[in-house]
């Protein structure tokens, strides 16, 4: 069905230019084409689009969904077409949204020489306050946030009012996990967060949930509604907390393990991976 609306608006968008709500029309359709990989106007896309467009900022994350989800199209492609871009377009929030997705694709690959140089880019291009501060946090996290690196300082108190700090938890492993209640990626974590929690005693391991949320009455629902038993912080100023920022969070479900001397051990795993490395680091380490 998606299909057949974004063809039918995309007809639209190509008879209607200059619409009033070009904006939005636009990115309804390639919204759509990113959620089911419909690539059939793809290349017609490409040609429409001047470089100078600004259309291109709304066109950038759908379109790399598409390429993930297109069996016939191969993801790297898109980061080839984005190369491309990179020196093309013009329109200066289209090109650090560009950037963004780059910097992004070459950290999960583990280039941090990459991610610094569009970092670098992001913030001398200076299109918005967001991208300016998105390149400083990227910089911040190559610096301050690296395994083996120690943990940013963390001094707060739980929902329920007690005190917690990874200094009060020194000699043991602390495993962060920064979620929130709407987060639909974070529900499928929770059971591996409680096979952590339940496999080691508690002066090996703590598990410290840091919620992104707007409420305490939210986070208290939901902890019962999953059997999370675990503490919790909350972060009712969401993406711009105190602590999401300490540990340059743009995302979640994201995690850090901190080891017994304060120090990050491993960090953003999930699933039964991460099972496995924390329970081998802290069987390792207690043995």
């Amino acid at each position: 069905l998606q299909i057949e609306y974004s063809n039918q608006i995309f007809s639209y968008f190509k008879e209607n230019r200059g619409d009033e709500n070009e904006e939005f029309i636009f990115s309804s359709f390639v919204m759509m084409w990113g959620n089911t990989g419909h690539a059939e106007h793809l290349d017609e896309l490409y040609e429409m689009l001047d470089d100078d467009s600004p259309l291109w900022n709304h066109a950038i994350n759908s379109l790399g969904n598409l390429y993930h989800r297109n069996e016939d199209l191969e993801a790297e492609a898109f980061i080839e077409k984005l190369h491309e871009l990179e020196h093309r377009l013009t329109d200066p929030i289209s090109l650090s949204q560009l950037m963004t997705y780059l910097t992004r694709h070459y950290k999960r690959e583990g280039d941090n020489e990459m991610v610094l140089d569009y970092a670098r880019k992001m913030i001398e291009l200076n299109a918005s306050d967001w991208f300016v501060d998105f390149g400083l946090g990227e910089i911040y996290e190559l610096e301050s946030l690296q395994i083996g690196q120690p943990a940013p300082e963390l001094i707060a108190e739980t929902i329920r009012g007690e005190p917690v700090s990874l200094e009060d938890n020194s000699g043991r492993f602390v495993l962060l996990e920064f979620w929130g209640s709407w987060c639909g990626p974070c529900i499928p974590e929770i059971p591996y967060l409680k096979t952590v929690h339940e496999s080691f005693e508690d002066d090996q391991l703590v598990v410290i949930g840091i919620a992104l949320d707007r409420d305490t009455e939210t986070v208290e629902a939901f902890m019962e509604e999953h059997e999370m038993t675990w503490p919790q912080i909350l972060q009712t100023d969401m993406f711009n907390g105190e602590l999401v920022n300490a540990f340059n969070i743009g995302g979640v479900p994201a995690m850090y393990l901190i080891g017994p001397d304060g120090v990050i051990v491993t960090r953003n795993l999930r699933g039964e991976e991460m099972v496995e490395e924390v329970s081998r680091l802290v069987s390792e380490y207690f043995e």
